[in-house]
C-alpha cells in the first residue's frame, strides 16, 4: 500500500470511528434510558417498528449509494453523470416502498398503534435513503469526515429530543426504587419515541447537502442520455440490491417472526442483545466505510494492493472482536442485570449466543466489499443468499 494511500485510509478510518463510537454510545444510552422507562412490551413495540421498516431499507436505495461510491473513487468526472439518474431512481423506489410497508402491515393485521409506528418509521427510512445517497457521493471522494459528523450530531438530536418527549410528555423522573431507576408519571405511547427519528434524518440531510456543495458534487444535468445512464446504473446496482435485501432478510427475519409467533414480550427480551451485538458492527461499518473506496481505486490498478488492503483489514478486525466476543460471554448477566434490571434476564443467554457470532460478523466485512470493489457483487449476493436460505431454515426450525 502506497503511503498516501495508507494515510487517507486512515484519517478516514479514524473519522469514521471515533463518529460511529460517539454515535453509538449516544444510541446504546438512550435506548437504555427507553428500555428502562417503558419495560419489555412497550421496548418490543418501538423496536419491532424500527426493525419492520429495516427489513425494506434497501428497496429504497437499491445499492445505487454503494455504486455511487464505487463509480465516483474510480473516476470522478464519469461518476458524476450518475448523479440525476441515481437520485431521479431513488425517488421512484422510495415510492415502491412506501406502498410495500404500507400494504404488508395492513395484510399482517397489526394494531393501529403499530401501524401508525410504521408509517413515522416509513416516512424517516425515505429521509434517510435520500442522505445515505449523499453520503455515498462524498464516500466515493474520501470525504468522510462529513459524515462522521452527522452520526454524532444526528443521535444528539435523537437521543435530546426523545429524552425531552419523556420528561415534558410521559413526565419521566428518576426515582430508585425496588430495582427500577426510571418510572413515567403519566401514560404516553411509544409512538412519541419515533418522532425524533425525524430530526435525526433531517439533520443528516443538511449535513450532506452541505459537504456536497464545499466539495462541489454538483449532478451533471443532461437529459440527453440520461434514460441510458439511468437503465445502466440499475443494471449495476441491482446485484447490491439483491444482496442488500438478503442481509436484511438475514438479520431481522428473526424480529419479524417473533412479532408473528410470539407476544410483544418475546421481541422486548430479543430486542436487547440485538441491540447490544449491532452495537458493536460499527467497528466493521467505520473500518469498510474508509476502505471500501480505497479498494474501488486501486482493483483495476494493483491486485498486490488490494491484497495488501483486504488481510490487513481482515487481521485487524479479528483481533478487535475476539476480546470483544469473550468479555460480554463472561459478563452476560452481570450487563442485563446492571443495566436494563432483573425484568430483562431471558435475555442473557439470547446475548451470549449473539455474542459468539461477532468475530464472524467482523470478518465477513472485508470479504464481502473485497468482492463488490472487484466488480464481483454477483458472486457476494449468490454467498449472502446461501447464508440468508440457512438462517430462514434455523428460525421456521425453532
Amino acid at each position: 500500500m502506497t503511503s498516501s494511500l495508507a494515510q487517507r485510509v486512515a484519517r478516514n478510518t479514524a473519522w469514521f470511528t471515533v463518529g460511529s463510537i460517539l454515535q453509538k454510545g449516544i444510541s446504546l444510552v438512550y435506548f437504555t434510558i427507553v428500555a428502562r422507562a417503558f419495560g419489555v412490551t412497550g421496548t418490543g413495540r418501538y423496536f419491532f417498528a424500527l426493525t419492520f421498516t429495516a427489513l425494506f431499507a434497501v428497496l429504497a436505495d437499491w445499492g445505487i449509494a454503494a455504486v455511487l461510491t464505487r463509480e465516483i473513487a474510480k473516476d470522478r468526472e464519469r461518476g458524476s453523470m450518475l448523479i440525476a439518474p441515481a437520485f431521479l431512481l431513488k425517488c421512484a423506489f422510495s415510492i415502491v416502498t412506501v406502498i410495500s410497508i404500507t400494504t404488508v402491515a395492513w395484510v399482517s393485521g397489526y394494531p393501529l398503534e403499530t401501524r401508525a409506528m410504521i408509517a413515522v418509521a416509513t416516512l424517516v427510512l425515505v429521509m434517510d435513503s435520500m442522505h445515505i445517497g449523499l453520503y455515498g457521493l462524498l464516500r466515493g471522494v474520501q470525504r468522510v469526515h462529513y459524515e462522521a459528523m452527522g452520526l454524532v450530531i444526528g443521535q444528539a438530536v435523537l437521543a435530546a429530543s426523545g429524552i425531552g418527549i419523556l420528561v415534558h410528555i410521559g413526565g419521566l423522573t428518576f426515582a430508585p426504587a425496588e430495582g427500577v431507576a426510571l418510572h413515567l408519571t403519566r401514560a404516553i405511547s411509544p409512538l412519541w419515541l419515533l418522532v425524533p427519528y425525524l430530526a435525526t434524518s433531517t439533520t443528516n440531510i443538511v449535513i450532506a447537502l452541505i459537504g456536497c456543495a464545499r466539495e462541489r458534487m454538483r449532478p451533471v444535468w443532461r437529459p440527453a442520455g440520461i434514460a441510458a445512464r439511468a437503465r445502466s446504473l440499475l443494471v449495476t446496482a441491482t446485484p447490491f440490491a439483491l444482496s442488500g435485501i438478503l442481509a436484511r432478510i438475514y438479520t431481522y427475519s428473526d424480529t419479524f417472526l417473533l412479532s408473528l409467533l410470539a407476544v410483544e414480550s418475546a421481541v422486548g427480551f430479543y430486542s436487547m442483545p440485538f441491540k447490544i451485538g449491532f452495537v458493536f458492527q460499527f467497528i466493521p461499518l467505520a473500518f469498510m466505510g474508509a476502505l471500501y473506496p480505497a479498494m474501488s481505486a486501486v482493483a483495476h490498478r494493483s491486485l498486490e494492493e488490494l491484497r495488501v488492503l483486504f488481510e490487513q483489514a481482515t487481521r485487524i478486525l479479528v483481533v478487535i472482536a475476539l476480546p470483544i466476543s469473550v468479555g460480554i460471554v463472561v459478563l452476560a448477566p452481570r450487563i442485563i442485570h446492571v443495566f436494563y434490571g432483573d425484568a430483562f434476564a431471558p435475555s442473557v443467554i439470547p446475548l451470549v449466543i449473539l455474542m459468539c457470532a461477532l468475530p464472524f460478523i467482523f470478518t465477513n466485512f472485508p470479504a464481502g466489499n473485497l468482492l463488490n470493489a472487484c466488480d464481483r457483487q454477483a458472486t457476494n449476493t449468490r454467498l449472502v443468499a446461501l447464508a440468508t436460505t440457512v438462517n430462514l431454515f434455523a428460525n421456521f426450525l425453532l
